[in-house]
């Protein structure tokens, strides 16, 4: 059985280090570049969220976060390590296969961040956004007179042909939100909420 320190530096070390996984990743997938030239700016966002207690963390350590590109990764990999050597030195009693279950978990929230992670940095294909765009325009174009043809009031036609340009427009619009949900923008999912 060990002692109250011991399970009282193991809690609260693992608190830590989760809530710095967890701005390590938010600010990682919110992040606008796509290339690794924004690591510096990752490491640095990380620490704009509310972290709880960073200061329980040695310095050496949090300086090493800054250091390496994959920060979410080497967080992850203490998170495990404090895991297994505090069930070694039975810090906390719990039955193997429970114990593989919350490993399983772990990694099933590592999975999901690459997840969410592709989908942040593969940006569209340009010449699809292009060809979107020129069929668009050509819409754009096209609409009112076909419609003059459909249509018998010039008033009418101008009213659905605006609202079938508006509407295919608006539709491209939130497609391109769409494609990177995560970031700064009025529209982009909240990583700091």
């Amino acid at each position: 059985k060990a002692d109250k320190k011991d399970t009282f530096v193991f809690q609260h070390t693992l608190v830590r280090l989760v809530s710095l996984l967890n701005a390590v990743v938010l600010m990682d997938i919110s992040r606008s570049d796509t290339g690794i030239q924004g690591s510096e700016f990752t490491s640095a966002r990380a620490f704009e969220l509310e972290l709880i207690d960073v200061e329980g963390i040695d310095r050496q350590s949090l300086l090493m976060i800054n250091e390496v590109t994959e920060k979410a990764e080497l967080i992850f990999h203490w998170i495990m390590q404090l895991v297994v050597e505090s069930d070694n030195r039975k810090i906390f009693s719990v039955a193997p296969p429970i114990l593989s279950r919350a490993f399983q978990e772990l990694g099933t929230g590592m999975l999901r961040y690459h997840e969410a992670r592709k989908i942040a940095r593969v940006p569209m294909p340009f010449p699809y956004v292009q060809c979107l765009e020129l069929l668009l325009l050509f819409h754009l174009i096209t609409t009112p007179f076909l419609t003059c043809m459909w249509v018998k009031s010039a008033v009418w036609a101008a009213v659905v042909s605006f609202m079938q340009v508006f509407f295919l427009w608006s539709l491209n619009s939130i497609a391109t939100e769409l494609e990177n949900p995560f970031g700064e923008d009025v529209n982009d999912l909240p990583a700091r909420d």
